[in-house]
């Protein structure tokens, strides 16, 4: 009976950690903001707690341990809970996607990852209780923000994580910030679960957000290709301009109007003094000027013979 209750906390976990993230939508491969905050908030903060809050009642229904020690307990067991989640289902997920870097893109994340082990070491292993260690504890924020940039969220997972297992491994061995004589062991443990927590959410939401915004770049720039080979392909002579003539798109039919024999390339500026512009537009001088300094847009209806 005595593992009864941790072995169902941890089932319960599971199923409602997977159930959830495949309620919302999640990619398997953690590719966006949206995928951490789901992960954050519906794996690691509610099938976490529940689990520690079962894990904890067996404590105290099997193990005799005092109801008024339930909620500390339940705090600490509910972050180890979910320090795992956000340490190692990123890294996990992400590296399913099996992305193909460059040598100086991997020289890059070497370097990156072992200044983050160094940094860490600094902070936990050469420690002095007489000198004001907590002051550096945050001091790797800037490598985990630049490994989420540019790595995104697999290079902020691995940085997390060996961050992580330097500072565990200094508390564990009773040195480091969190191992202070001042502290009792569930003080350390809180402390030490709350900067893994923190260095590992901030890194991964960066890392998210930073990912929805490069592929939110690729596709626009796959649309802007679809127009532009629309508009290539059209029968029409089709130029973009701005109110002040300057063009920024012209089309090959516009191209073949402009200078039939193919020696000059579609201006870069329409102006109302070129004649040519005036014999395309088929407007005059004085109608040219008007509609290039307009900032009203025109839309022309066409009907075609069967109907649309």
């Amino acid at each position: 009976l005595h593992g009864l209750g941790p072995g169902s906390a941890h089932t319960a976990e599971a199923v409602i950690a997977g159930l959830r993230l495949r309620r919302v939508g999640v990619d398997r491969s953690l590719q966006s903001g949206l995928d951490i905050a789901a992960l954050v908030v519906l794996a690691a903060g509610l099938a976490g707690g529940v689990a520690a809050a079962l894990s904890t009642l067996s404590l105290v229904v099997f193990e005799g341990v005092p109801w008024e020690r339930y909620g500390g307990i339940q705090i600490l067991w509910w972050l180890t809970h979910a320090n795992g989640m956000v340490l190692l289902a990123p890294l996990i997920l992400a590296l399913r996607e099996g992305r193909t870097w460059t040598v100086a893109r991997v020289v890059e994340a070497s370097v990156a990852m072992t200044s983050g082990a160094v940094l860490g070491f600094v902070i936990f292993w050469a420690y002095d209780p007489a000198t004001p260690g907590r002051r550096l504890l945050y001091a790797p924020f800037p490598l985990l923000i630049w490994a989420g940039i540019r790595f995104g969220i697999p290079g902020a997972a691995t940085a997390n994580l060996i961050l992580s297992v330097v500072a565990m491994g200094a508390t564990a061995l009773d040195t480091g910030p969190f191992a202070s004589p001042t502290l009792g062991v569930n003080e350390r443990l809180f402390q030490l679960w709350l900067f893994v927590a923190i260095n590992a959410i901030t890194a991964l939401v960066v890392a998210g957000v930073v990912e929805d915004r490069k592929r939110g770049a690729r596709a626009l720039v796959r649309i802007q290709d679809r127009l532009r080979s629309v508009l290539e392909a059209t029968a029409d002579a089709i130029v973009a301009a701005d109110t002040e003539g300057n063009v920024s798109f012209a089309n090959r039919r516009f191209a073949a109007l402009w200078d039939p024999t193919g020696s000059e390339a579609p201006p870069m500026r329409l102006t109302h003094e070129d004649p040519r512009v005036s014999a395309l537009l088929e407007v005059t001088d004085q109608a040219l000027s008007e509609l290039l300094e307009s900032e009203h847009e025109v839309l022309d209806e066409i009907e075609l013979d069967d109907g649309r």
